[in-house]
């Protein structure tokens, strides 16, 4: 018997890698982006992955999956590894269902707001018509102060130690990170920084723009080519499998009102938030850090694959980063690896 949903979590005991990606040319609405250039006699051309492709599986996933049962586990592995595999499968299956695998995953930066300083306020019309239509996670908070070691949480797994310094220090600049991992697993990333002079630009600031809320500018792992300014953002069919957009001092909230925020939010966020309803996408929206003494932050899910409501399970920059990932089928980076994906605010497959 074969139960797709949950090999796609299985924990690939003998080779997470040996399942690749076999890519194919052309555009269904269903499918993901793999990297470009692939396409016979299409160079630069987009790549397309089947949502029905798996990245994670291991051997005896595959094994399992076809039937292999009746085959001597002595002809695979050890009798004790396929035990230990089977009970990581009833604990997936136990804890609910499957995550998605969105075709497309936005992840927006807004800066410097606790959680009541969003929920109900009257500044924010946007944002809370956003939160009644999807998930808030009113239990979410920040690692710690100031910006840029929450955006390492949310990027790498990892906090460098000299605060919002230029350049950062304590991270290694070849550390794994979910673009790095994305590329790995054949996956398209982007990032787009409101205010970033050109693409792959490395100071530390101009105008409204600071590095410190752009991790990745970091990472030797990250193509330039992948750190873009906002207004290279794309059509929205030409989204990569995962992008983040970070506005600038002003719009993200960090110098500028909840209001000015927020107003921008519904003019250059709102076209997208209506079209992921209908394309398969899943929309994050969350803060770097809060200033109330729990460090709460504002987290957002959005999509057609998210349940709306209000939920109470504790959640970090970690977690977030932990249930990217698993989305994505990536493997886990720097401390996502200690945390859980967050699991209970999915719609239940058709």
């Amino acid at each position: 018997m074969q139960p797709p949903a949950v090999l796609d979590r299985l924990p690939p005991l003998f080779s997470s890698r040996l399942s690749r990606t076999t890519c194919t040319c052309g555009t269904p609405s269903s499918s993901r982006r793999c990297a470009t250039g692939a396409c016979p006699g299409e160079a630069g051309r987009t790549r397309i992955q089947t949502d029905g492709e798996s990245q994670g599986r291991s051997v005896v996933g595959v094994w399992l999956a076809r039937g292999g049962f009746g085959l001597s586990c002595a002809r695979i592995a050890p009798a004790v590894v396929i035990s230990v595999w089977l009970l990581a499968v009833l604990r997936l299956t136990a804890s609910g269902a499957a995550l998605p695998h969105p075709a497309h995953i936005v992840l927006v930066i807004e800066e410097n707001k606790s959680l009541a300083q969003i929920d109900g306020s009257r500044s924010a019309p946007y944002l809370n018509g956003l939160i009644r239509s999807g998930a808030l996670f009113t239990n979410s908070h920040g690692v710690t102060h100031p910006s840029l070691p929450n955006y390492f949480a949310l990027f790498a797994g990892l906090t460098n130690d000299n605060g919002d310094g230029c350049p950062a220090t304590g991270v290694p600049p070849s550390a794994p990170n979910l673009a790095s991992e994305l590329l790995a697993s054949r996956l398209t990333f982007a990032a787009y920084s409101e205010g970033l002079p050109q693409a792959g630009w490395k100071g530390c600031a101009a105008g409204r723009y600071g590095r410190k809320h752009a991790p990745w500018v970091h990472f030797t792992n990250v193509p330039g080519s992948l750190q873009l300014p906002l207004r290279a953002f794309p059509k929205f069919d030409r989204l990569p499998a995962l992008a983040v957009v970070v506005p600038d001092l002003d719009d993200d909230m960090h110098d500028g009102t909840i209001e000015e925020g927020d107003v921008w939010l519904a003019r250059n966020l709102g076209p997208l938030v209506a079209w992921a309803s209908r394309h398969d996408t899943l929309i994050v929206v969350t803060w770097d850090e809060g200033f109330d003494p729990f460090n709460t932050v504002p987290t957002i899910f959005a999509g057609p694959m998210v349940k709306p409501g209000r939920y109470r399970e504790p959640v970090n920059h970690y977690r977030v980063l932990r249930t990217l990932e698993d989305l994505e089928r990536l493997p886990h980076v720097g401390r996502s690896t200690g945390v859980t994906p967050i699991s209970d605010c999915w719609r239940s497959a058709p």
